[in-house]
C-alpha cells in the first residue's frame, strides 16, 4: 500500500520542485480497534509511530523533509482525542 502512495508523493514532488512533503497525518482516529483484524490487540502509539518512521525514512532516502501535524503526538487525553 504504501508504495502506491509513495509512488503518488514523487510525482507531487516532482511537479512542484519541493524539497518537503507535509503528510498531514493527523485523521488517525480508529487505528487497532477490534474489528481489523490487521491490528487488533496492538498498541495503536506503536502502529502510529511504525507508519510515521516508514514514511520519513522513504522521504530522508529521497533527501526530502516530513512535516505533519504535531497534536497527535500528544497524548490522547491530553489533546481531547482519546487514548
Amino acid at each position: 500500500m504504501l508504495e502506491v502512495v509513495f509512488d503518488l508523493v514523487a510525482e507531487i514532488m516532482a511537479v512542484f520542485e519541493a524539497d518537503a512533503f507535509h503528510a498531514g497525518i493527523r485523521e488517525v482516529f480508529h487505528i487497532a480497534v477490534d474489528n481489523f483484524t490487521q491490528c487488533k490487540g496492538r498498541d495503536p502509539a506503536a502502529l502510529f509511530a511504525g507508519e510515521v518512521i516508514k514514511i520519513n525514512a522513504h522521504l530522508a532516502e529521497k533527501n526530502t523533509k516530513l512535516w505533519m501535524w504535531g497534536d497527535r503526538l500528544i497524548e490522547g487525553n491530553d489533546s481531547g482525542k482519546g487514548t
